[in-house]
């Protein structure tokens, strides 16, 4: 449906108690199911979910409204109200009222009746503990009334009022959006158009046309022909699908993205920032906040009297709000330094909107010094030597991550960027550079290690322990490949036991000169420090932690950040045979993070002479370049 076709209808929240109104012992409201529609059909879990939705607006989260969801409606001659969208939950409501009259035998509701059905609103009036299964809609309608009624007793034994509860919250903040069309639209193409895809009612669709309706355009004006507001209407429209367009960009959508949820329309998320809705739960929260803001405006005469001077509609200022929002998210995405850094504190759940207001009320250099000083503040006072894998992973996944982002950043050619939708589209772990122990190693991927480590150990070891291996080794591929994929009693975890030792002893006797260079060092300080006094204890201490570390698997040295997929595929595999994977799924297209490839790569080694194994030599250099990261972020 175009949006153009809502323009002049009714739209507004409207509360649950208000539909219950009668007028000389009548409802007000009778709601009319036509045949076209689909019966009632909704099932247990479709109730459970909205009674406890219910349950835990007032009970627990205790919030101001509660919106239900949109139902669409057309005035008939005889003052019913054709239902053409919202029956399913318009019904479940009107059950759940009638199981409350056992408790307030008082309580009036609104009317319903089913065009296939002559006798629904008897039935709908009478309902009882009894299935019935004359036809499917009253079956379902039976079946949800014992639903209901019997969640409601269990509920009574600890919350002895929620019926009254209930009652209450219907009157005072659960509400429907009263979607009412004009009468000269065509109700079952409406409902057709409606239930083929061709409109969604999200909150965008619904501000959208708050948005595009001419009686709140006309707010701000003295005077404004029906011809300039059509052009004003097209002019929004058109620059709303216009910023969606913008949205759909997939590197600018996931820089700025901020949330978990899925979104039918990306402009909702925008809508969610603005009103500050993104932590409710509420599918139609930020329409009601646009809606009550808009409202609240109305009411305010000085407001018009202002905008009426300017010639400016109140929507025109609303509207240009929303698209400024977008404009600051643009410059920022333009701007390298903004893109990479603001896009990191964005991953760290910054504020989006906080950061916004900063930007806005700051001069650049202030708004830059901010900017640093956040990110800075994340790693303040931490010793990089003492993060372990396990405790700390999730400091060092942001450690690493702020590594990754700044180097891609320095890239001299400014069209390189941190990918933010690749890196948002996996999910993220850290990855140890020398193999960690194989207990979790699952047994069909026993047969790729075997190939993939034979080769490396055939290249690297000479010895009887290598040999001895290496035979087992190729046994156990032979016996597979000629097995139909079975091996002969295989000891997996000795099997890669043995490779780590031969490993470990090679990579011993590299590290051992580096080792005692480190280990003088340290005597040289406890000697000045002997003489000196205190002055030197604390570079003491870092050298002592230093040597500590450099050996220990879980040391931030020897970890990188890699997606998951490509984790497992690198499998607890030796050093080379690791950094042969990393090149062949960087040739593959795959996005491995900058500053991973680096480490498989020995980028950041000074000097690198060795790379089969991952050296003290390796870890002190990679451990520098992190500490020099650091200290770009200090004003």
């Amino acid at each position: 449906m175009n949006t153009t076709e809502f323009l002049e209808n009714t739209l507004e929240p409207i509360l649950v108690g208000d539909l219950l109104k009668q007028s000389e012992g009548n409802p007000l409201y009778n709601f009319y199911i036509p045949a076209y529609q689909r019966g009632y059909r909704w099932d247990k879990d479709q109730i459970m979910d909205l009674l406890d939705d219910l349950y835990d607006f007032i009970y627990i989260t205790k919030g101001d409204k509660y919106c239900l969801q949109p139902i669409v409606v057309k005035k008939m001659t005889d003052g019913k109200y054709e239902v053409l969208d919202g029956q399913q939950r318009l019904t479940t409501i009107f059950i759940l009222l009638n199981c409350i009259k056992k408790y307030n035998t008082l309580l009036k509701t609104y009317s319903l009746s089913y065009q296939t059905r002559p006798d629904s609103e008897t039935y709908l009036q009478t309902i009882s503990k009894e299935i019935n299964d004359s036809n499917p809609d009253y079956y379902y309608i039976s079946q949800a009334y014992i639903l209901i009624d019997e969640w409601l007793t269990n509920q009574i034994e600890e919350k002895p009022s929620i019926a009254s509860d209930l009652q209450t919250a219907f009157g005072n903040s659960v509400e429907f959006i009263w979607y009412e069309i004009l009468e000269n639209t065509i109700a079952v193409d409406v409902f057709t158009r409606i239930n083929v895809g061709k409109i969604a009612l999200t909150n965008a669709e619904l501000v959208k046309a708050v948005f595009l309706s001419k009686e709140n355009m006309k707010l701000g004006f003295s005077e404004r022909d029906s011809e300039v507001l059509n052009l004003i209407q097209n002019r929004i429209a058109f620059e709303w699908d216009e910023l969606e367009k913008k949205l759909r960009n997939d590197k600018f959508w996931y820089f700025i993205l901020q949330s978990k949820k899925s979104y039918e329309t990306r402009i909702d998320y925008i809508l969610e920032l603005l009103s500050d809705q993104s932590s409710q739960t509420n599918d139609y929260a930020s329409f009601r906040y646009f809606y009550s803001k808009i409202k609240e405006k109305k009411q305010n005469t000085e407001l018009i009297k202002e905008l009426s001077a300017k010639n400016y509609s109140l929507i025109e200022e609303e509207w240009d709000n929303i698209k400024s929002v977008i404009e600051v998210f643009e410059e920022w995405y333009a701007d390298p330094f903004y893109y990479h850094f603001i896009g990191f504190l964005i991953l760290q759940n910054f504020s989006i909107v906080d950061i916004k207001n900063k930007f806005l009320s700051a001069t650049t250099q202030e708004f830059n010094s901010y900017i640093k000083e956040s990110v800075y503040d994340m790693f303040e006072g931490i010793d990089i030597t003492s993060l372990r894998y396990g405790p700390d992973s999730k400091l060092i996944s942001n450690l690493l991550l702020l590594f990754n982002i700044h180097s891609t950043y320095k890239v001299p050619d400014n069209t390189t960027r941190f990918p933010f939708n690749s890196y948002k589209d996996k999910i993220w772990s850290l990855e140890h550079v020398y193999a960690q122990n194989s207990e979790d190693f699952k047994e069909k991927d026993y047969i790729n290690w075997l190939r993939e480590n034979l080769a490396a150990i055939e290249k690297k070891f000479k010895s009887k322990e290598a040999n001895d291996l290496i035979k087992e080794m190729r046994h156990q591929i032979k016996h597979f490949e000629d097995f139909d994929g079975k091996f002969d009693n295989i000891d997996f975890v000795s099997l890669v036991s043995s490779s780590e030792k031969l490993y470990s002893q090679g990579l011993e006797e590299l590290d051992s000169e580096s080792l005692l260079e480190l280990e003088k060092l340290q005597e040289a300080l406890e000697d000045e420090s002997d003489v000196l006094g205190d002055s030197f204890d604390e570079e003491l201490v870092t050298e002592q932690n230093k040597i500590n570390f450099l050996s220990e698997r879980d040391s931030i040295v020897n970890l990188a950040l890699l997606d998951r997929d490509s984790n497992s595929y690198l499998s607890y595999s030796l050093f080379d045979v690791k950094r042969s994977k990393i090149i062949d799924l960087d040739k593959e297209g795959a996005y491995i993070p900058l500053e991973t490839k680096r480490v498989f790569l020995k980028y950041n080694t000074k000097e690198p002479d060795n790379f089969f194994y991952w050296t003290v030599k390796d870890k002190l250099d990679y451990l520098e370049k992190l500490q020099l990261t650091l200290e770009k972020f200090k004003n």
